[in-house]
């Protein structure tokens, strides 16, 4: 917390708010600019909480309070404070009338970091669940101000003591696998008494988990992947929040959030959200139903509760320099609200990447929350295609017709060019590793070949590059890096071949490369897609430009090889075909054989600009 609170008086840094002369204020500070497109940052209103207010004012040269009144929690005050666009940094004094005497408080407004880079398709994301990846600091395994005071790397569910600093002791981990992008899971406070490592059940919304580490670690682990210019995406949970959330415990008002007479879940019925036929009950249980018994679910009709939300991403890209977000149980906030979010945040943010996990095998319901009558998400995490590719990966013939046709309807739902920014992968800390999926190493092969290759942004879950494999259990899926932690008896964090098991080698040889070709092979980002006519159970597609083309061929079928034409792509007789581990192909007739139960990736380059 230790700069967090730098801008305020000694009187604000208590935020525990359980002393009854602690003051607190949401956002803890603000921001000037002087750009137009971000005027609507000139307008915040600030959650002020302490005991006894009667009112809150306060004017400057450049900003002033325009609105304040009581929450129906009398602890609370929602005060509006307007901002002049071309204010420079400066200090505010709010002058705050109390029941046991009135206080001036010094509110600061800075100078934003410079963020909201955004994403590209040539980006490839490398998340991290950063309690399982790599303990640098000791000394803050055990926090005695937290309900969860125990490192116990022996239980899956308990804290195994990862945090910021492990990943910047490591960060040449991310330099050598050549990723764009870094992913951490939630890094902000989770002051629960269980399970508190994942990070989904946000205790306060402008602070980061002491556990973890300070504000300042990370600050610099954005500053330093900014220098290498990398972009950061901050996990965001806009649904619910922990039920140790001072906001849910004693509320600034009961609308805040949702209540049921008795304990309701969510019902998980995706599709009633887009689908208007749907039982009204089905769809308000997915939307007002908890997602936990831990986590209380947010009812954003609340105008209040709604610019809470907003307002702390927001100061998170300005505070730390965020360049995307990657929305949390997408489906379960109220569309209205994400709407509103959506436009916002890029309205304000022009060059902001926003993609929601939006949880359905359903190409259509997938799609439905990307329609600007929606909820008019900008991007998503391709679920659909997910699903392909593990049925792909089956040992059943069927199931693996089933993927392939799955796949290539996939591709044909949406061939733009904003296809290529929604985000692809084949595991992650939800979902079983895919290795674990994989009866062959052939099989992990062809999953990594179609993800490093499809119109997507890629994402790589720590570990895949190592062929982790776990089941459907979370703690498990979520395992520590060996090397990350003290006493390991063994590292894969900057190991070489001869420390490296044959499959842990093989998979790192594969990522690595790939992680490259988006930048390197300009057809894939910047060229036309098409999917080629290929037989049954048998999917090709390629990306082309004038110099040449990637093509991905898969083959499902479990004896049978199969070929397909790429006479397309042929661009003179000097035209060449290669596999991309750097055999030459026989390209006389530009068809090409693919062996069974294989996805083979082809480059046709040209030795001259002929055509």
């Amino acid at each position: 917390m230790q700069c967090l609170n730098v801008c305020l008086l000694t009187i604000l840094c208590g935020f525990a708010a359980s002393a009854s002369d602690t003051l607190r204020i949401d956002p803890p500070h603000w921001f000037v600019t002087s750009h137009d497109y971000e005027r609507s940052l000139c307008l915040v209103e600030l959650l002020v909480e302490g005991n006894g207010l009667l009112s809150v004012g306060g004017e400057s040269e450049y900003a002033r309070v325009i609105d304040d009144r009581p929450a129906t929690n009398t602890r609370y005050r929602y005060v509006t404070l307007r901002i002049d666009p071309v204010a420079p940094p400066h200090q505010l004094l709010l002058h705050i009338r109390r029941t046991g005497g009135d206080t001036s408080v010094r509110y600061e407004l800075r100078t934003p970091a410079q963020g909201a880079r955004g994403l590209h398709p040539s980006d490839v994301i490398y998340l991290i669940t950063p309690d399982r990846f790599a303990n640098g600091d000791t000394t803050n395994d055990v926090v005695l101000s937290m309900h969860e005071r125990t490192v116990d790397r022996s239980k899956p569910s308990a804290r195994h003591g990862g945090d910021i600093a492990g990943i910047i002791n490591h960060y040449d981990h991310l330099r050598d696998l050549n990723v764009s992008a870094l992913w951490l899971n939630p890094v902000l406070e989770n002051n629960q008494p269980v399970a508190s490592y994942h990070g989904y059940a946000i205790t306060d919304h402008y602070r980061i988990d002491p556990r973890f580490g300070t504000h300042l670690e990370y600050r610099a682990l954005i500053d330093a992947l900014h220098r290498d210019s990398l972009r950061v995406v901050m996990d965001v949970v806009v649904n619910h929040v922990g039920n140790e959330h001072r906001l849910f415990r004693n509320p600034p008002d009961s609308s805040w959030f949702h209540w049921w007479p008795s304990y309701t879940n969510t019902n998980f019925k995706v599709r009633s959200v887009t689908d208007p036929a749907a039982d009204p009950l089905v769809r308000d249980t997915l939307l007002r139903g908890w997602f936990d018994r831990m986590m209380p679910d947010i009812d954003q009709r609340n105008p209040h509760a709604a610019r809470y939300l907003i307002q702390h991403v927001q100061w998170w890209i300005m505070e730390a320099g965020i360049d995307a977000l990657r929305i949390d149980t997408y489906p379960y906030s109220y569309p209205e609200f994400m709407r509103t979010f959506n436009r916002e945040l890029t309205t304000t943010f022009p060059s902001l990447t926003i993609y929601g996990e939006v949880w359905t095998e359903s190409l259509t319901d997938q799609q439905s929350f990307l329609d600007s009558t929606h909820s008019d998400l900008q991007y998503g995490t391709d679920f659909a295609t997910y699903a392909a590719i593990t049925a792909i990966m089956s040992d059943d013939p069927a199931e693996r017709l089933r993927g392939s046709n799955a796949l290539i309807a996939s591709l044909q739902s949406d061939t733009s060019r904003r296809a290529r920014m929604h985000v692809a992968f084949v595991d992650n800390h939800d979902v079983m590793r895919i290795a674990s999926r994989a009866s062959t190493m052939d099989s992990w092969l062809a999953a990594m070949a179609i993800l490093f290759t499809l119109p997507r942004i890629p994402c790589i879950y720590y570990g895949t590059e190592f062929f982790f494999q776990s089941e459907d259990d979370h703690g498990r899926i979520r395992a520590d890096m060996p090397g990350g932690f003290p006493g390991d008896q063994r590292s894969l964090l900057g190991a070489s071949q001869d420390s490296l098991r044959y499959e842990e080698w093989m998979a790192y040889g594969l990522v690595r490369p790939a992680s490259t070709w988006g930048r390197a092979i300009t057809a894939k980002t910047t060229g036309t897609f098409a999917i080629l006519p290929a037989p049954e159970g048998v999917v090709a597609y390629a990306h082309s430009d004038d110099d040449g083309a990637l093509v991905t061929i898969v083959n499902t079928h479990e004896h049978e090889a199969r070929t397909v034409s790429i006479k397309a792509y042929r661009r003179g007789p000097t035209s060449r075909v290669l596999r991309m581990d750097g055999k030459a192909m026989d390209a006389t007739n530009f068809e090409l054989v693919v062996p069974p139960r294989t996805a083979t990736i082809y480059v046709v380059w040209t030795l001259t600009t002929e055509r």
